[in-house]
């Protein structure tokens, strides 16, 4: 198993989580475009939907630091 689907099969884990607090509703869709352009070879889109995921990421994490911040209060 290469790192492409390595990092496509952790990100499929993270989005199939239950988490009442975290939303991965742009994560899963930020998710099939990679699958898609992944097994088409599309490297360039590939590469663009990497770091779209990041962004997303990156967002999701913000917000689930702010809901729990909020929940302790």
């Amino acid at each position: 198993m290469g790192r492409s689907d390595e990092v496509i099969r952790k990100l499929d884990e993270l989005v199939k989580s239950k988490s009442k607090i975290a939303d991965y509703d742009e994560l899963k869709s930020d998710i099939e475009w990679l699958k898609e352009y992944y097994e088409e070879e599309s490297w360039n889109d590939v590469t663009r939907w990497l770091t779209n995921i990041d962004s997303t990421l990156r967002e999701t994490f913000s917000q689930y630091m702010e809901a729990i911040k909020d929940i302790k209060k």
